[in-house]
């Protein structure tokens, strides 16, 4: 993850979470308090410290070590880090009650070894990824695309 060993110095003070963001998984979710979510890519945390604040608990994956080293600089208790990558998560399967990915796959090396490892460690065999941001033309706002896939089996195809 080198790009985010030199980029990510200062992600925390540049890139803040979005209350917007977490309400919706939240609601789309529809999980209890206590629920195991797994955040793929995670960064510097800021969305895994804001569900565990709502009383989830998180597995923040992440394999940049600057990147985890700015959100363990002020731990959670209910985040526990994992410095891995999106293709091979050290979760048992079925480790987690849903998956997380923000705005992350777009530095994956391997899209279909990375949805296979979400859906291996997913109980619900749901994913919910926040895939993409992109300016709306002439307008000036940033758009969120949302993916809400249902998978019910352990295999996904590309």
């Amino acid at each position: 993850m080198p790009i985010y060993d030199a980029i990510g110095q200062f992600y925390t003070c540049s890139r803040l979470p979005d209350v917007r963001i977490v309400d919706s998984l939240v609601q789309l979710l529809a999980l209890h308090p206590g629920s195991v979510i797994a955040d793929i890519g995670a960064g510097t945390g800021s969305y895994s410290r804001m569900l565990a604040e709502r009383g989830f608990n998180l597995y923040a994956v992440e394999p940049s070590a600057v990147m985890r080293c700015q959100s363990l600089a002020t731990p959670h208790p209910q985040v526990q880090w994992l410095n891995n990558y999106a293709e091979a998560i050290h979760l048992p399967d079925d480790a987690v009650d849903a998956v997380i990915c923000l705005l992350a796959i777009h530095h994956f090396f391997d899209l279909k070894k990375a949805f296979c490892e979400m859906n291996r460690i997913a109980k619900r065999k749901l994913l919910f990824l926040l895939l993409t941001r992109s300016q709306v033309k002439n307008s000036g706002c940033m758009i969120i695309s949302l993916v809400f896939e249902s998978m019910t089996n352990k295999s996904f195809h590309l």
